[in-house]
């Protein structure tokens, strides 16, 4: 998940199906998750005994605790949905049209200057542990960054 994480390239997910477990986790771990609309979220590993401390800081920092800690020890699936509710995915299309949407999204994305698509990635990913201040204040160094070099 930490690779994902740290790519350099935005993750596009196409969710189709049951994502659970570490399966749910890499939709999490990507930028963008497109899900068809009968996509089915969850964690099971409590039910067979195991702690789900892999996923458990993917899903407290996208989601909350409260709402990590219901998915993590219920145990419960869910639908695309209440997944899109909780801010697991970013849009529900019918199972059909799942794999043209997520080649459109992901070429759209491959069309921008890959430079400032990183950055903006980059920017996104550090400011989400940030006060408001130094989210501020770092989105001003890069801004600045990109100015210096042309972009």
């Amino acid at each position: 998940y930490r690779t994902l994480l740290e790519s350099t390239k935005p993750i596009v997910a196409a969710v189709h199906g049951y994502a659970l477990g570490g399966g749910c986790n890499l939709v999490m771990s990507a930028d963008l998750a497109i899900a068809a609309d009968n996509a089915v979220f969850g964690y099971p590993e409590l039910k067979v005994g195991l702690a789900a401390t892999a996923v458990t800081p993917t899903l407290v920092h996208q989601i909350g605790r409260k709402a990590a800690f219901e998915l993590l020890t219920l145990c419960e699936n869910i639908n695309a949905e209440r997944a899109l509710a909780l801010g697991m995915i970013n849009r529900i299309v019918p199972k059909d049209d799942l794999l043209q949407e997520a080649r459109r999204v992901a070429e759209q994305l491959a069309g921008f200057n890959h430079d400032a698509l990183w950055m903006t990635k980059r920017t996104i990913q550090r400011t989400a542990a940030m006060t408001p201040l130094e989210a501020l204040e770092m989105a001003g160094d890069a801004a600045l960054v990109m100015r210096v070099y042309g972009h």
